[in-house]
């Protein structure tokens, strides 16, 4: 079956304001049974605070990809247009672990909505909501954190945190889209033989 089309934003922690406030940490992810056609992507938002030692979600929102064309970078990028279109209050700080997202909005309008450039039509929504707003910046984070990274000190807990958060909604989206479990069975088996194949012919 093909990936959902609609737009959906599910609130899967609401705080009390009904709204984000300040700043966030967003991540996309993709669910490749086999091959790039059958990818299915998925977002995520969250923010939190800590309490007695723990770290606490106070706002969650994630949904899937909209849309015939699915891939990773997209759904990053789709995260942080609904971080904009879903906060109040600044400041406007989101943390990602796409390289790719910081480096297009780094480079403005003039690089990334262009007829020639990747996902022109959702970098210009993105520019227009901000252009709405007060300032608004990006920090890149470190993707996939161990603990024992920040037990020796060479990362920070809070972006652990935030990105496993996040990345955990987005992969949980990414699942979300109609699946045939016979049709994707079938995919991963002549896919596995091809690789096969490919090897012992190389």
């Amino acid at each position: 079956p093909p990936p959902m089309l609609d737009h959906q934003v599910v609130w899967a922690v609401r705080p009390a304001q009904g709204c984000l406030e300040g700043p966030a940490y967003g991540d996309g992810s993709g669910k490749p049974p086999a091959g790039q056609r059958r990818l299915r992507c998925g977002w995520s938002v969250v923010q939190f605070v800590q309490q007695k030692g723990f770290f606490v979600l106070t706002a969650e929102i994630h949904g899937h990809l909209p849309g015939l064309h699915q891939d990773v970078p997209a759904s990053e990028a789709y995260g942080f247009l609904m971080y904009l279109q879903h906060v109040g209050l600044g400041p406007y700080v989101y943390h990602t672990d796409c390289a790719w997202v910081l480096t297009t909005w780094q480079g403005g309008r003039e690089h990334s909505t262009g007829a020639k450039h990747v996902h022109a039509g959702l970098w210009r929504r993105i520019f227009d909501k901000a252009d709405e707003m007060g300032p608004v910046s990006i920090v890149k984070v470190k993707a996939h954190v161990t603990q024992t990274a920040v037990r020796d000190g060479h990362a920070d807990p809070w972006h652990k945190a935030g990105n496993d958060y996040a990345d955990a909604g987005a992969k949980r989206e990414a699942q979300g889209h109609p699946r045939c479990e016979a049709a994707d069975k079938r995919c991963e088996q002549s896919f596995k033989v091809v690789t096969l194949l490919a090897k012992y012919l190389a």
